[in-house]
């Protein structure tokens, strides 16, 4: 989902995985390969994404934002995913970043492009839909990959939990190391700010210092909103993000009590 910071994940992959492979600034990305929000409607297939490698090792990174989960093995450039590059080895890798802090990113980043005047793809998805796409995503990782799994040999389903990676080296390590081919992580980039990607709070002031940006409290900016409260009236997400992720989002222990639930 937008602002679940998949691109600082997928630059950090890029950076420092399978190092024997081509110069980071050669590795093609695509993003938002599917987006029937966007103007035009748009779905990459096979033949707009394929990576031609003259016989050199190389890497390809391809970007899903707010799907539904259900569509995900439907899509072409997923069911014929071994046709964009030669003898590849294909990992599909899942984000999932708290609710508290996405949707105050979210909001906030809907609300200055309508008041600056520009049209965004996120702005077509109502709020009610983000939440039930958080959810679904969330029980996919509570669920250790129940419908990705389909279609992902075993061992190359990397299920990340943003708030995790941020926070702990020891995480990244493990993932790097279980799945990404590098036993010793050496977080290249890890303090960057994606380009074209900048954080909807402090833009680029934190690039070369990303350590420093307070991912885990960007919900404190929104406390007081109505819009932004009325996310946690549902049960089913709060139950959901205490068996997602519930002790790793930082100062929630005392927030969810101040939200109202549907059983209370």
């Amino acid at each position: 989902m937008r602002r679940s910071e998949i691109h600082a994940i997928k630059d950090w992959t890029l950076a420092n995985g399978f190092l024997g492979y081509q110069d980071l600034t050669e590795y093609p990305r695509h993003n938002n390969v599917y987006a029937p929000q966007h103007t035009p409607p748009r779905e990459r297939t096979v033949v707009d994404l394929r990576v031609e490698t003259a016989g050199k090792k190389s890497k390809v990174a391809i970007v899903y934002e707010d799907v539904p989960l259900q569509k995900i093995p439907e899509l072409d450039s997923v069911r014929n995913a071994n046709q964009i590059m030669d003898d590849a080895n294909i990992y599909r890798v899942m984000v999932l970043r708290d609710p508290f802090n996405m949707f105050a990113s979210r909001l906030r980043m809907v609300r200055q492009d309508i008041q600056n005047g520009k049209p965004s793809a996120i702005q077509k998805i109502p709020l009610e839909e983000s939440v039930g796409l958080w959810k679904d995503y969330a029980r996919e990782v509570i669920s250790q990959g129940e419908t990705l799994s389909e279609i992902s040999p075993d061992g190359t389903l990397v299920l990340i939990e943003y708030n995790k990676w941020v926070s702990d080296p020891q995480y990244r390590n493990s993932l790097m190391s279980g799945f990404f081919n590098e036993e010793n992580n050496q977080d290249i980039g890890i303090e960057k700010i994606p380009k074209r990607f900048e954080s909807t709070w402090d833009y680029r002031t934190f690039d070369g210092n990303a350590a420093e940006m307070r991912t885990g409290e960007r919900w404190m900016q929104m406390s007081d909103d109505p819009e932004f409260r009325s996310i946690f009236n549902d049960g089913e997400l709060v139950e959901l993000m205490r068996n997602a992720l519930f002790e790793q989002i930082q100062g929630t222990a005392q927030v969810v009590n101040i939200f109202p639930t549907s059983e209370n």
